[in-house]
Parts: structure tokens; sequence; C-alpha cells
């Protein structure tokens, strides 16, 4: 029997195959020297633009971070959250996984609060409705250009997994608690009691109106936040690019990325924005000059988070008896 270990390893080496091949195949479709060319002339302005965006929108999710966990019955301070926030897109950014900022959010804050299904639940929450907002999003462009981004061919699989999500995702959330009450033979009953409880405790979130509803709306807010983000870099790079292709090829590059296949979305970027983008006549090289734009502004961002997490650290070590937001 294969272990743990060796399926984790054998994943990871699948995804980098898989990144690799889609890095390789995109840049056989572009000319690279016009990519770079295209690079060097971006402008300051949308850098500067760029990392603000991102930082407003870190600062949105870790608002409606705070409510969930308001809504569970804790008290966190917006400023916490906030370098948990940053130093969780570190994570995110620079593991081989796209979920390494979300695991480290829910291991401070667990050691924080000594509550783990209350740390998971909230994290989860915040993470599925950024998510679940954007893949109806998604659908909504796909609804609205059918023809124009492909047609059946294209757009029906995409229409079918996105609906999947947002029907299923609430189910799921609404029958978790009740099975995982049940006995299974295989599984310790200790186990079956923190699967329980951590069901239990995301299934009560889920029935909070006023948080689920921020929660919602504030993931509405990110979402135009992203449009403009993208938008800036375009406009950044002296690119004839129409407003309106920026608010259909986000949420639909957004939500490729976010399949497991790649690493952090390396490959599934480039190729959507090469797909996409080509429906609205923009060439390959500038299609991947924009995929690689925004890559680097995600990287230098998570720099940024990984400047906070040291200068923390450093902090603690110095005063191991300061109250830090970092365990």
């Amino acid at each position: 029997m294969v272990s743990a270990r060796v399926k984790g390893a054998m994943g990871l080496i699948a995804r980098l195959l898989v990144a690799t091949a889609l890095i390789v195949w995109v840049l056989r479709k572009a000319n690279l020297r016009s990519v770079l060319e295209t690079l060097a002339s971006a402008h300051l302005w949308a850098i500067v633009v760029s990392i603000i965006l991102m930082f407003l929108s870190v600062v949105v999710r870790a608002w409606k971070w705070q409510i969930f966990l308001r809504a569970d019955g804790i008290e966190f301070p917006l400023s916490k959250l906030n370098m948990l926030y940053m130093v969780g897109t570190f994570f995110s950014t620079f593991l081989p996984t796209g979920v390494g900022g979300d695991i480290k959010r829910v291991y401070d804050l667990a050691t924080l609060t000594s509550r783990r299904a209350a740390a998971l639940a909230s994290v989860l929450m915040d993470r599925g409705t950024a998510m679940y907002t954007m893949l109806v999003y998604a659908t909504i462009v796909i609804l609205a250009r059918w023809e124009l981004l492909g047609g059946a061919l294209v757009c029906a699989p995409f229409l079918a997994a996105s609906l999947a999500v947002i029907v299923g995702a609430p189910l799921a959330i609404v029958l978790a608690p009740r099975l995982t009450r049940r006995k299974i033979p295989l599984v310790p009953h200790s186990v079956m009691q923190k699967m329980d409880n951590f069901s239990s405790t995301l299934s009560r979130l889920a029935r909070k109106p006023s948080a689920l509803v921020f929660g919602l709306a504030s993931s509405v807010v990110c979402a135009v936040l992203v449009v403009a983000l993208y938008w800036a870099i375009i406009r950044g790079l002296g690119l004839a690019v129409s407003l309106e292709a920026v608010i259909v090829v986000v949420p639909l590059v957004v939500a490729i990325t976010m399949l497991p296949i790649s690493i952090n979305g390396i490959g599934l970027r480039e190729g959507a924005f090469l797909y996409f983008l080509s429906r609205y006549g923009v060439s390959s090289s500038d299609a991947i000059a924009v995929s690689f734009a925004v890559f680097a502004v995600i990287v230098g961002f998570g720099l940024l988070g990984g400047v906070v997490f040291i200068f923390e650290g450093l902090r603690k070590s110095n005063n191991p008896n300061r109250e830090g937001f970092l365990p």
C-alpha cells in the first residue's frame, strides 16, 4: 500500500509536470522577445496601483474573516487578522499548493484561540464565499458570452462544473453534520468526533444570515478589486484591450487557476489568458505578457507578506513574552 507521503510526492510531481508542459506549450504560441519587450515597457504607476489594490483586497478579506469569527463568538482585532492574511499570501505564493496560506492562517488562529474547529471553519467560510462568488460571476459571463467564448465545446463543461459546485457546496455544508454523526466502523470514534465538531461549526456559521450576506457582499467587492487590478496591469502595459474583455476574462481565469492540477495555477493562468483574450483579438504575445505581469505582481505581494512574517518573528524572538499574532 502506498503511503500518504509517497502519494503526496507523486501528486506534487504530477502537478509540476502539468505546469511545465503548459508553460512550454504557451511559450511556443508566443514570441518571447515580444513578451519581454511588452513587460519592459510597463509603467511604474501600474505596479503601484496593483499593489494598492491587492492590499485593499486583503483588508476586505480580513474584515470578512473577522465577521465570521465574531459570528462564532471569537473577537479578534482587524489589524492582527490583516497581518495573518499578509503572511498567508506569502505561504500561498511560495508553497507548491494554492492552500498553503489558508493552512497557515488556520494554524496561527488555532494556536492563539485553542479552537481548531472554529479556526478551520472561519477560514473555509472566508475562502469558500470568495470562490463561490467568483464561480457565480464566471457562470454569468459564460451565459452572456457563450458563442464568443467558444460555444458548447468550451463553455458546456465549464458551466456544468460551476453549477455543480454552486449547487453542491451549500448542500454539502447542510448535510455534513448528519453524516459525521454516524458511526463508521473503520474510522475511530475520536476522529468522527473532531469531524462532527468541525462540520457542526461550519454549518452553524453558514446559517448566520448577517455573516453570510456580509461574506458574499464583501466577496463581490473583492471580485471588483481583482478586475480593477487586472485592468490596471493591462493599461500599464499599454495594451489595447477593452474593458469588456477584462470583465469577461478575469473570472474565467481565476476559476481555472483554482483547479488543483498545477502548482499555484502556473501554466493554467497563462493558457487561460492565451485562449480567452484571443477571443477578443489580443495577440498571443500580449496575452502571455499580461499573464506574466499578473504573476509578477502576485509574487511581489507575496514577498511583502514574507517581510511581515520575518519582521514579526524577529520581534517575538527579541521579546518572547510579547503577545504576538504568530505562535
